[in-house]
């Protein structure tokens, strides 16, 4: 055979290698991924009389007045995505026209809507911002501002970053497909993109200012949550839901261990180098931790009711639980692997948040529109274990 021909044919095995090699790594993207908006385009809270209006109670916060004992914040109230900041607890709400994002302070008992100026007038008429994730000064949210074609979902959603200090807004560029869930944590941020039929998974590093695409393309991805360098989300094939997770250190996506090809996965929540989520192995839903410092999955409850939608804050986890026929909000100790019911009424609580010392969560019937907000100060572990005389029991 020719040797220029066996040549040849080295040269292009090393090529197709190389591009094979390429196709699983994060692509990077153009640096110039973010924009200030200049002029008038800014983002800040500003009170809202209506909504103080709705208020279940005057609350004054102090540890004496709301100390173990829980305060009802809101009643018959349309909202959804909670988030707890030290004294401050942001939500969703529709008026009716749009999404619009709340901010209530329990020390001045307050609530407040968050302002995102626009240039257009028609963008203001069917301007929704919803999905809100905050950490520090920096709340990142969707943004639908514009005129909407013949169908809906010609209105693409971008990410806005608003600096709440400062009350400057940045915009990242945002794609024909469109922009979703955003989670930041430090300086980095993570979303999903893309359409009906498929979604990818994205990371920008704002300290960098750098943008990949992590090259992970699925039916649906949903909920990604960022911590340090862990990345958790929902993945879907063929409508069963799975959970996975992304190690920014070593490019690479990894699956929750699950033992078999019928598991269903959901709702995971990471801090620090521990993630749960719900599972369904065992014949219904039950919250697993999986601790990435040393691999290893641990099941935390094992009732035969579901145990769902957990999340985790330090060494607390909190989830919606069904053993009491309605569902209740439950907390555990991981360091004491003590779990406590904290709500007992006759009626749903679902979807708890947890951060710092509070616990909110919402209560009412689930078949309609309009809920309750509860809040919870957390007390130790030690004010149950003398007032209720618990012990540590099959959770």
């Amino acid at each position: 055979m020719d040797n220029k021909f066996i040549v040849l044919i080295i040269i292009l095995a090393l090529v197709l290698i190389g591009a094979c090699s390429t196709m699983s790594k994060p692509r990077a993207m153009p640096d110039t991924v973010i924009s200030e908006d200049i002029g008038t385009k800014k983002c800040a809270f500003k009170d809202d009389p209506g909504i103080r209006s709705l208020l279940k109670q005057e609350i004054n916060f102090s540890e004496e007045n709301v100390s173990n004992r829980i305060i009802q914040v809101l009643e018959d109230f349309e909202f959804d995505d909670i988030i707890i900041k030290g004294a401050l607890v942001y939500f969703t709400h529709n008026n009716g026209k749009s999404d619009n994002i709340y901010r209530f302070d329990l020390a001045t008992n307050k609530v407040a809507r968050l302002i995102v100026n626009v240039e257009k007038e028609e963008e203001k008429k069917i301007q929704s911002v919803y999905n809100p994730s905050i950490y520090g000064s920096y709340l990142v949210f969707n943004d639908i501002s514009g005129s909407p074609g013949p169908f809906k979902s010609e209105v693409k959603s971008k990410i806005i970053i608003c600096n709440l200090e400062t009350g400057k807004k940045h915009t990242l560029d945002h794609t024909e497909e469109g922009q979703f869930e955003p989670w930041i944590w430090d300086n980095k941020i993570v979303w999903k993109e893309g359409s009906d039929f498929s979604h990818s998974l994205v990371f920008y590093d704002m300290k960098k200012k750098e943008k990949k695409d992590l090259g992970l393309l699925s039916e649906k991805i949903s909920r990604p949550k960022l911590y340090k360098d862990f990345i958790v989300f929902e993945s879907f094939e063929a409508e069963s839901p799975s959970v996975s997770y992304y190690n920014l250190l070593f490019d690479a996506e990894f699956a929750m261990p699950s033992y078999a090809f019928n598991i269903k996965q959901e709702h995971p929540s990471i801090y620090g180098d521990k993630a749960v989520f719900a599972d369904n192995r065992e014949g219904n839903w039950d919250i697993y931790l999986y601790d990435f410092e040393i691999e290893q999955l641990e099941r935390i409850t094992n009732n035969t009711a579901d145990q769902k939608n957990p999340m985790i804050y330090q060494d607390l986890i909190v989830w919606e639980d069904y053993r009491n026929d309605n569902s209740d909000i439950y907390v555990y100790y991981l360091k004491n692997e003590t779990k406590v019911r904290i709500s007992n009424t006759t009626f749903d609580e679902w979807s708890p948040a947890i951060f710092g010392g509070l616990i909110a969560w919402k209560g009412g019937d689930r078949e309609i529109n309009k809920h309750d907000l509860y809040i919870y100060p957390i007390p130790k572990l030690s004010y149950y274990q003398e007032a209720m005389n618990i012990t540590n029991s099959t959770i």
